[in-house]
């Protein structure tokens, strides 16, 4: 079966995770190209793997999302089975009518795969579907325009009753929101999330052999883009905040990204410019890996998700408040790491305060996490999740000849 993504671009966690389809099922990613949205998030894009690659323009359609010029064209040459598409560009079967006729004629069956996290279900106000956001969607349109919301929800459910085929997301909960706009949850696949796990264990293989590596018991980690929902504000106060108590503590800070001076400047406003360090980011996995398993806790303090399973793959607890709904399958209150209530400062600090005075607890924490990516949620989980749902396709359009 072919299979064919919509993306904007593929960041380099991404293309394991379609090498390894590719092996099964020839995969073909249709992107645009331009690299403009990755550059504005600060997200690194990737030129590598072994899938094809289709490149094509875009263009701002009427109702002002961006289309992909030339995609029909595109798909005449790739005659695939099945097309996965992201946000924005699934908002264009409902705008053009006959982009999906064409689809449908050509026997494509059409798929999207969506966050579910920023998804209200169909009958969830606007009132409470704000009441669960954290302080990152604040800005949001939908979260602050009653007319963009019902829109948005009315466009969903014209789209999942009567054009989508199938939906992919990385939650349980996601069946749930995603069926409420009428697709039946049969059609809809938690696929969860992964990076190269494996690929970190033998990272941590070769730093261990490297570098003359030491746990720092009072080192936190952090990595992600340096942008304002990744909270790293909060981790920075956090940390001037537990100095007289742990007057050894540090955090390594691994990324790049706009908010670099703005954090500089709080840690200096704060008091421990000398306990924060940034180092860039990083994308050499074995000097990655030496932070792993140098620190104690990672420490994420706003929205993310793959950053978890790579903590854990090293072996690390976790200190997280509510993410991008991964957290929910990898972080166990107590077990592996701990929860603290979103954008809350005061529990933040009570959190690592708590986790910092009990160091031998830290290496239980450490080793469950490990075991959870080992046995649980890792490449091999998502890569047969994703297989396991081309099957059942497969199946029902075999069924349907």
């Amino acid at each position: 079966m072919k299979i064919c993504f919509i993306f904007d671009g593929i960041p380099h966690y991404h293309v394991h995770l379609l090498d390894e389809i590719n092996k099964v099922h020839p995969v073909t990613v249709i992107m645009p190209r331009s690299r403009e949205f990755f550059k504005e998030q600060h997200v690194k894009v990737s030129e590598e793997g072994d899938f094809q690659r289709v490149y094509v323009e875009k263009k701002k359609a009427l109702y002002g999302k961006n289309i992909l010029v030339g995609f029909k064209e595109a798909i005449k040459k790739i005659q695939p089975d099945i097309i996965i598409f992201v946000w924005p560009y699934f908002l264009e079967l409902v705008f053009n009518p006959r982009l999906t006729h064409f689809l449908k004629s050509q026997n494509i069956s059409i798929a999207i795969k969506e966050i579910p996290f920023f998804v209200p279900s169909y009958n969830e106000t606007q009132e409470a579907f704000r009441r669960k956001a954290v302080q990152s969607m604040l800005d949001e349109k939908i979260l602050n325009n009653p007319l963009n919301f019902f829109i948005q929800k009315q466009l969903r459910k014209r789209l999942y009753s009567r054009i989508v085929d199938y939906a992919f997301n990385y939650i349980e909960a996601g069946k749930d929101i995603i069926g409420s706009y009428g697709l039946p949850q049969n059609r809809i696949f938690t696929t969860y999330n992964s990076d190269n796990t494996d690929g970190m264990m033998e990272a941590a293989a070769q730093a261990q052999k490297k570098y003359n590596i030491t746990k720092k018991p009072f080192q936190l980690l952090h990595i992600g883009r340096l942008v304002p929902w990744k909270r790293v504000d909060l981790l920075i106060q956090a940390c001037a905040k537990l100095q007289p108590t742990f007057p050894d503590i540090e955090a390594i800070i691994i990324g790049n990204g706009p908010e670099l001076d703005n954090l500089k400047k709080l840690a200096e406003a704060e008091g421990v410019a000398e306990k924060i360090h940034f180092v860039g980011a990083i994308y050499d996995h074995v000097e990655k890996a030496k932070y792993f398993l140098e620190s104690s806790i990672y420490v994420l303090a706003g929205m993310g998700g793959l950053s978890i399973n790579e903590a854990m793959a090293y072996g690390l607890p976790v200190v997280c408040s509510v993410c991008d709904g991964t957290e929910k399958h990898l972080v166990f209150e107590g077990k592996n790491g701990r929860y603290f209530q979103t954008d809350q400062l005061e529990s933040l600090v009570t959190v690592l305060q708590q986790m910092l005075s009990k160091p031998d607890q830290l290496a239980k924490m450490g080793k469950k996490s490990l075991e959870i990516i080992q046995n649980d949620i890792n490449e091999h989980v998502v890569v047969q999740a994703y297989l396991d749902a081309f099957a059942k396709i497969q199946a029902d359009r075999s069924a349907n000849i």
